[in-house]
């Protein structure tokens, strides 16, 4: 009777512990990507936008959580030495894509302004990931 319950014990704990956390969410992020030269190009439009596609993904699997783990070391109360891990362990399935063309004032590294115009291209994607 002992290893009947126990078998039991242990199909229940497969069949329906381990499903547990797994679930499946769609989320909408935005992925932006600026440049101020090459707008005839096709090709650097191209690369503007899938580079805001990836990061509109990565926003989004973000957004659906990922386990962090930092240590930090100190000696004699000084700090030495940083380490963080990431982990984002989720498969993300693209549902829809949108670009939206948007003028932008370029700046510099000072922030201040240098009158030029640049593109930037920013893509809300809707995201189904699966964690």
């Amino acid at each position: 009777m002992k290893k009947i319950f126990l078998l039991a014990l242990i199909i229940f704990a497969n069949i329906f512990v381990a499903n547990v956390h797994a679930e499946i969410k769609t989320l909408s992020a935005v992925g932006r990507a600026e440049f101020n030269f090459g707008e005839n190009n096709p090709q650097l439009v191209e690369m503007a936008k899938n580079y805001a596609r990836m990061t509109a993904v990565q926003a989004a699997k973000e957004k659906a959580g990922v386990y962090l783990k930092s240590f930090s070391k100190t000696v004699n109360g000084i700090f030495t030495d940083d380490d963080i891990s990431v982990v984002a362990s989720n498969n993300a399935e693209i549902l829809d894509v949108q670009y939206k063309k948007v003028p932008y004032a370029s700046i510099d590294v000072k922030g201040n302004s240098t009158g030029e115009i640049g593109i930037a291209y920013e893509a809300t994607v809707t995201v189904k990931i699966d964690s």
